[in-house]
């Protein structure tokens, strides 16, 4: 593999990266051969990224973000992946999602996470567009009709709905991999995103300061990674 260049915020590729390496090590399975992922709230397709190095080794996927001006820059720099200018939900139909700018990571549908946002960053919302709305579970099935499989890593960041809309997912398809974001900043230990998660048999694998990396239990490659007592420190 060429030399690791981190895209993300916290560090969170960097950290998938070195799971999948030590995973390949353990099981002698190349796990980084092509594969497909699927960004929810991707924002801008490079920076802040979580999936962007996966783009850079050959694999493609799904992006996903409300925000018109996501269209471009996805054409610019990840042009054979598919993007989707969509909102996930919990149910499809149409929103308001909340801008403070056309560049800010922090847009919103959720009017509390706005406001705290407002409240700390001394911000207003400059406008609302109406959005259209579609679930996981169908955001699944236009992955699938595009590449033919499910994907085997998704990553969430929906700016204080990643919970509502992960519980509300059927697990009918399971990534092997799933980043998402919680709303108890710097620590997971009671947090009801990780709960939830444990009881659909995924394991918080590592974690930083905004996001946690669960693993699913299920997965034939997940007691090579026990093996290693990699998750005991989270």
């Amino acid at each position: 593999m060429p030399d690791f260049l981190s895209n993300s915020s916290y560090g969170e590729d960097a950290i998938l990266f070195g799971i999948m390496d030590r995973i390949k090590s353990m099981s002698h399975v190349d796990i980084f051969t092509y594969s497909t992922y699927m960004d929810i709230g991707c924002f801008h397709p490079v920076i802040d990224n979580n999936t962007a190095f996966l783009y850079q080794i050959g694999w493609r996927g799904t992006l996903i973000d409300p925000n018109p001006v996501v269209a471009t820059e996805v054409q610019r720099y990840r042009p054979q992946d598919l993007f989707l200018q969509l909102a996930i939900t919990t149910d499809s139909g149409i929103s308001e999602l909340m801008i403070f700018n056309d560049t800010n990571s922090m847009n919103s549908m959720d009017k509390k996470f706005v406001d705290r946002v407002k409240k700390a960053n001394d911000r207003e919302v400059t406008k609302v567009l109406q959005v259209e709305c579609i679930t996981i579970d169908q955001a699944f099935e236009k992955h699938i009709q595009r590449f033919g499989f499910s994907p085997s890593i998704i990553n969430i960041d929906i700016e204080g709905m990643d919970y509502d809309v992960i519980s509300s997912y059927s697990f009918k398809y399971r990534p092997t991999f799933i980043i998402i974001e919680d709303e108890i900043l710097g620590s997971f230990k009671n947090s009801k995103l990780r709960q939830f998660m444990d009881s659909k048999n995924y394991e918080v694998v590592s974690a930083n300061f905004l996001s946690g990396i669960y693993m699913d239990r299920l997965s034939y490659l997940y007691p090579n990674l026990k093996k290693l007592g990699y998750y005991d420190i989270v």
